[in-house]
């Protein structure tokens, strides 16, 4: 990321939130140079709130729980088409209707 790689170097930087720049109704026209005035305008004044940049301890932590939260996911997916697939096999097998997936197979 940027931010870190500036703070290696030991670059003051600070990241800013796009949602936080006060943008007034005139100025929806959007160049470089302008934006780029209007930003060093801003933040000489103060009106810029930096957010905080997480470290990369606490990216690992996030890149985990997604992953877990995926891999809970996959697994539900997969849960669910087994037991589709029993029901499957149990309704040829029997030639007639089943109950609920609940009472052929539990798959946790």
């Amino acid at each position: 990321m940027l931010y870190w790689q500036l703070s290696e170097l030991g670059v003051k930087c600070e990241v800013v939130a796009p949602t936080l720049v006060p943008v007034k109704a005139e100025d929806r026209v959007e160049t470089d140079g302008r934006d780029a005035k209007k930003f060093a305008r801003s933040y000489r004044s103060g009106d810029l709130t930096a957010v905080w940049v997480p470290d990369a301890a606490y990216e690992a932590l996030r890149d985990l729980v997604r992953t877990r939260l995926a891999a809970k996911r996959n697994q539900l997916r997969a849960c669910h088409r087994l037991g589709k697939y029993l029901l499957r096999q149990v309704r040829r097998a029997l030639n007639r209707e089943v109950p609920a997936v609940g009472s052929v197979t539990t798959c946790r």
